[in-house]
């Protein structure tokens, strides 16, 4: 009788506990879910240019010549998703102007937290002058198909990839002396034997007998223009 006192009771402390455990579990389950709901993406994917480099020879300051400008591209936002940066979202900018017929490769470089970096290389920009780089509008879209804004990056850096156009001027001074002026549209390198003014961008020399040369006009980032010097007495 007192065995069947005492197994009463334990019988009814187990299934109280059995209660109280399910309801706990029923409980939790409910409140990780109500945590997920919450959860709502509402900015936009967000792009910054953080290095730039230019694999080419400085000539002056700041000045390269056929190079290969690399940026890397930090794009912050946590849902990415498997979007990427593609070459027609990108425009290179010149002295305000949209360049065409450049090479861009873009790799993806890994995410680490929210920020996802793309390496792109961009080459045979053919221009001279103040290098830009503009980024479209949704160049990154995440996965809640929101936007990244248009972004322009000042590269701070200056372009000569043009060989100098060049216009030959000769005038007959008498005296069977001829003066021959080389006239440049931008500076160009001095040449031996030859008079430079002080702008740098035109060359002269006074001849006083028969010559046929040809030499190359060379501009401060080796760019070169090549010119014939005929005179005939």
């Amino acid at each position: 009788m007192k065995k069947n006192k005492l197994f009463f009771p334990i019988i009814i402390f187990i299934i109280c506990i059995m209660i109280q455990t399910a309801s706990y579990s029923k409980y939790i389950f409910k409140t990780s879910i109500e945590i997920a709901n919450i959860n709502i993406d509402r900015k936009p994917p967000v792009l910054k240019v953080k290095n730039i480099s230019v694999n080419k020879t400085e000539y002056t300051e700041k000045i390269y010549v056929w190079n290969v400008v690399k940026l890397e591209v930090d794009v912050e936002e946590k849902n990415i998703g498997e979007d990427v940066i593609l070459p027609e979202e990108i425009e290179v900018l010149v002295d305000g102007k949209v360049v065409e017929g450049m090479t861009v490769k873009i790799k993806n470089n890994g995410e680490k937290e929210d920020i996802t970096t793309f390496v792109i290389s961009i080459s045979m920009i053919n221009a001279n002058g103040d290098l830009k780089i503009k980024f479209k509008e949704g160049a990154i879209k995440d996965m809640s198909n929101l936007k990244s804004l248009e972004y322009v990056c000042d590269t701070g850096f200056t372009l000569d990839n043009i060989a100098p156009n060049i216009n030959l001027v000769k005038t007959n001074l008498g005296d069977g002396r001829v003066k021959v002026d080389i006239i440049a549209d931008e500076k160009i390198r001095p040449k031996e034997g030859w008079n430079l003014d002080d702008t740098k961008t035109i060359l002269s020399k006074v001849f006083d007998k028969s010559v046929n040369d040809r030499f190359a006009v060379i501009d401060y980032a080796g760019n070169y223009t090549m010119v014939d010097v005929k005179i005939y007495m």
